[in-house]
């Protein structure tokens, strides 16, 4: 018998990582600070679960469009937040929140009308070298999550020293 797609083990790491990012934009505003250790659950749980499909072998459209938009909400619902803890920064903010869904909802409607994996349709001298060197990928996503995630901090927690110097003076 035929394990449902909706139970495989990278979709039920993509539930977990939609329980830890619902609950922490619920206590963004009283509890920072569980809010962030949710967050980063979240954002932990999406290194586990494309290696997780990879292990057992359940690789799947309804797991790539699970991670994808738990992907995208997340950073959304983040930018949204610090538009909230940065009122002058907003418009960049929302601008980003753009930028981030049309390319990627525009790059995999253009990889579903090939019937190739996001990453494997690489036509754009510029997306083949993003996904084809993964530490370049890697660095840029870890990056991004970092710079949002210290700015959240910052808000809170002005004078804490991050290991990044001293970025409190970094607007956007």
């Amino acid at each position: 018998m035929a394990w449902p797609v909706m139970l495989y083990v990278p979709n039920i790491i993509g539930y977990f990582r939609i329980a830890c990012m619902w609950s922490s934009f619920y206590y963004a505003q009283s509890n920072y600070k569980l809010a962030l250790v949710l967050y980063v659950l979240n954002f932990a749980g999406d290194l586990v679960d494309g290696f997780a499909a990879r292990l057992f072998n359940q690789s799947s459209n309804y797991g790539a469009t699970l991670d994808m938009v738990t992907d995208r909400v997340s950073t959304a619902g983040l930018c949204a937040y610090l538009a909230v803890l940065y009122p002058d920064d907003a418009f960049a903010y929302v601008s980003l929140i753009v930028i981030d869904v049309f390319s990627h909802w525009f790059h995999m409607y253009a990889s579903a009308k090939t019937n190739q994996h996001h990453k494997d349709n690489q036509a754009n001298f510029f997306l083949q070298w993003y996904y084809g060197c993964y530490p370049l990928f890697g660095y840029c996503c870890l990056a991004q999550e970092f710079y949002y995630l210290a700015k959240w901090i910052l808000r809170f927690e002005p004078n804490v020293a991050l290991p990044f110097g001293k970025w409190q003076t970094v607007s956007m």
